[in-house]
This record gives structure tokens, C-alpha cells and sequence, in this order.
């Protein structure tokens, strides 16, 4: 399911959300009131609590991605 697409920061009462890819949410079976564990640095990654994560799984990902953006490899 690699996609790329363009979304706006909205104000959200005195806070500022983005809208998650309605294929995306599907694709995983998100429910409103799911929990969702965010990680940040310069790059935002967003799971369903209790997914877990391998290296292998985020490299074969981060390269789905760099491929979707112009080019580099993880």
C-alpha cells in the first residue's frame, strides 16, 4: 500500500493536527479511539499501539518510501 500524498496542518481547538490517509486507516482497521504510538525526530512514524517493529521491517519500508520520494536507499 505505498502512497504519497499531500495533507495541510489544520487547527484543532488551540492545537494543530494533520488528517491520516483514509487508504491507510482501512488498510490497518483504525477505529476513532484507537491508540496510535507516534515517534519524531526530523521524520514522523505512526503505528498502532502493540505493532511491532524489526529493523528489516522499517528498512524494506523506508525504502518503499525513498522510492516514492525520488530515490535514495535506506
Amino acid at each position: 500500500m505505498p502512497a504519497k500524498t499531500t495533507r495541510k496542518l489544520v487547527k484543532v481547538g488551540g492545537s494543530k493536527a494533520v488528517a491520516l490517509p483514509p487508504d491507510w486507516l482501512r488498510a490497518l482497521k483504525l477505529e476513532l479511539g484507537d491508540v496510535l504510538e507516534v515517534f519524531y525526530d526530523s521524520v514522523v512514524l505512526i503505528k498502532p499501539k502493540g505493532m511491532k517493529l524489526s529493523t528489516e521491517f522499517l528498512k524494506r519500508e523506508l525504502d518503499i518510501l525513498a522510492e516514492l520520494e525520488g530515490g535514495w536507499k535506506a
